[in-house]
C-alpha cells in the first residue's frame, strides 16, 4: 500500500470566528457553612479572628475569619465539623497557630441551624457569649 504524499490543503470551514463576548453575570461563590461573629463587646481594633474546626482530636483546622462589616466577622467551612473555637488573634501576625492567640471561646458545638456567635465579655482568656440563628 501506498502511504500519501501530499498532506490535505482545505482548511475547516466551520471554525469559531468571534471569541465570546459575554462576561459571566455571578460570581462563583464558595460552598459551604457560613458562620458570623458578632465581636462588637470585644474588639479594640488591633485584633484579627480566626476559627480553630475539628471533629477528632487530629483532623483540626484553621479558618481566618473576614469583616462582613463594622465588628461582624464572617468564615466559610467549607467541611462538616462538629466542633469549633472562635480566637482573637495577634493583629500584627497572619500565622494561624496557639501562640498567635490572645483569646477564644470554649470548645463550642457547632449547633445545627445557629450560625450567629455573639461574644458578650470576658472570662480569663475565655470570651463569653452566645449562639442564636442569623
Amino acid at each position: 500500500t501506498d502511504a500519501p504524499t501530499d498532506a490535505p490543503t482545505d482548511a475547516p470551514t466551520d471554525a469559531p470566528t468571534d471569541a465570546p463576548t459575554d462576561a459571566p453575570t455571578d460570581a462563583p461563590t464558595e460552598a459551604g457553612t457560613v458562620i458570623y461573629l458578632n465581636a462588637k463587646a470585644i474588639n479594640t481594633g488591633s485584633e484579627r479572628y480566626a476559627v480553630y474546626v475539628w471533629n477528632t482530636s487530629n483532623d483540626g483546622k484553621w479558618f481566618n475569619m473576614t469583616a462582613k462589616e463594622t465588628n461582624l466577622y464572617q468564615v466559610t467551612i467549607k467541611d462538616n465539623y462538629a466542633n469549633i473555637i472562635f480566637c482573637r488573634m495577634n493583629g500584627s501576625s497572619t500565622d494561624n497557630n496557639w501562640n498567635n492567640v490572645w483569646n477564644q471561646t470554649q470548645d463550642l458545638n457547632l449547633t445545627s441551624g445557629k450560625n450567629l456567635f455573639t461574644a458578650t465579655g470576658w472570662s480569663g482568656s475565655k470570651f463569653n457569649g452566645n449562639w442564636s440563628t442569623k
